[in-house]
This record gives structure tokens, C-alpha cells and sequence, in this order.
């Protein structure tokens, strides 16, 4: 059985950052908010060079924010969320 200090141990080892603060979520964070324009932007144009352009630059936007969550951010949680997301746009850029 799993004892209730050692969760409590696991979850500020995972989600506090170094003032000693939870840190899941950042506001304003300007990558994302960029990122979902952009997303939403793509949806909207018919196709196309421009329709590429977009998705192309969404997706260094996305990269971007990841390098910055695994360099700068502030909990493990943020840092392995970022390592997570970088894999993953650096996968889907090879398919």
C-alpha cells in the first residue's frame, strides 16, 4: 500500500516549481495563444501554399514553446510536457 506522504512527496516533486508553488499553467503564454491562431487560421484558408506556410510555421511556434518549457520551465511537470510535445511535432515533421 501506498502511503499518503509519499504521493504528497511525488506530487511537489512533480509540480512545484523552485519558489515552492504549484506550476501547471502560465498566463498569458504568447506561443500558445500564437499557436491556436494559427490553427485556426489554417482551418479557415482553402489550401494551398499559404494553407502550408501556416501549418509549417504553427508547428515552429509549438517547437518553440516546448525548447522554452524544457530550458525555462518551472515545475518537472512543464519540462516533461515540453520534452513530450517537442518529440512529438519533431515526429509528426517526418511522416
Amino acid at each position: 500500500m501506498v502511503k499518503k506522504g509519499r504521493i504528497r512527496q511525488y506530487l511537489n516533486w512533480s509540480f512545484q516549481g523552485e519558489e515552492g508553488k504549484w506550476v501547471i499553467v502560465q498566463v498569458p503564454n504568447i506561443l500558445l495563444i500564437l499557436w491556436l491562431v494559427l490553427t485556426l487560421g489554417a482551418r479557415l484558408v482553402d489550401g494551398g501554399t499559404l494553407k502550408y506556410g501556416i501549418a509549417l510555421f504553427r508547428e515552429a511556434v509549438l517547437f518553440a514553446w516546448s525548447y522554452l518549457e524544457v530550458t525555462t520551465g518551472d515545475s518537472k511537470f512543464r519540462k516533461v510536457l515540453g520534452v513530450t510535445v517537442m518529440a512529438a511535432v519533431i515526429v509528426g515533421f517526418f511522416r
